[in-house]
């Protein structure tokens, strides 16, 4: 088996006590490592300058969120592996560049955690663990782990644990209300037909599934207008509208008054 061999080279050290500076700086040099590094011999030196990170543009984020909460621990492993596949595809991804999406993924799924459990930071020890990572390929399987063990930590006490999937996609649409949501998105996340969706939850429910949508947004748009000053074009935004007329059309027609009225009323 091959050893794999890596370093970073720093700037040459005057006093012992610029040791732990250097040691940052050949830390720094790690992760300017490519993604795709493949070579067993890997040597990089810190040039004292700092590289943007680059985004990596990964179109499932919302359906991991998802499937982590659901407890669905192999379609986790699934989408993790279209991540790393997704890293693959871009040149000059840098080591530091995966590091901060799956430290975004992180801080996305300890928000969702905050729902179950009070203490929702990640361990320092992870932190540490991470900073001393400097394998692409051991960074993806720590990962893996790590996003597996949350999903089955939440298996008894997730919010979908119940198994009709309209209340399922009721449950999602109240907890995710303020992001794009269409029929299709929740087609593919429930393994449903969009069709099949769109009439089973109109038969369940006597509503359209925009109708839906629509009425949960306008109810938390008027808790905002009772208890916030926000301006009208915010709590639009906030609730999932990015066009104004849009949001005054449906609040009208749900409310019979417009949100300026139904703010003073208040």
């Amino acid at each position: 088996m091959a050893l794999f061999l890596t370093g970073g080279i720093s700037s040459a050290c005057q006093a012992p006590e610029q040791l732990h500076s250097a040691y940052e700086k050949c830390r720094a040099a790690l992760n300017t490592i490519p993604a795709l590094q493949t070579s067993s011999q890997y040597y990089v030196w810190h040039p004292d300058t700092k590289n943007e990170i680059q985004e990596i543009r990964w179109d499932k984020k919302e359906e991991f969120l998802f499937r982590v909460e659901a407890r669905m621990t192999d379609a986790v492993f699934q989408l993790l592996q279209d991540l790393q596949d997704c890293c693959r595809v871009i040149p000059s991804l840098t080591l530091a560049d995966v590091k901060y999406h799956y430290h975004q993924l992180t801080e996305e799924c300890m928000l969702i955690l905050k729902h179950y459990v009070s203490q929702t930071n990640p361990s320092q020890s992870m932190h540490n663990i991470v900073k001393e990572i400097f394998s692409p390929e051991e960074l993806h399987s720590y990962y893996r782990q790590f996003f597996g063990n949350l999903s089955e930590m939440l298996k008894p006490q997730s919010v979908y644990a119940v198994q009709d999937p309209i209340e399922q996609i009721q449950i999602y649409t109240r907890r995710n209300y303020p992001k794009n949501l269409t029929v299709d998105f929740l087609a593919s996340l429930f393994y449903m037909n969009s069709n099949y969706l769109s009439h089973l939850f109109r038969k369940r429910t006597g509503v359209k599934y925009v109708s839906y949508l629509n009425s949960t947004r306008i109810e938390q748009a008027k808790k905002l207008l009772e208890t916030t000053d926000r301006k009208l074009y915010q709590i639009a935004k906030a609730v999932g509208y990015e066009n104004n007329k849009y949001f005054f059309r449906v609040f009208k027609k749900l409310e019979g008054i417009t949100p300026e009225q139904y703010r003073k009323m208040q």
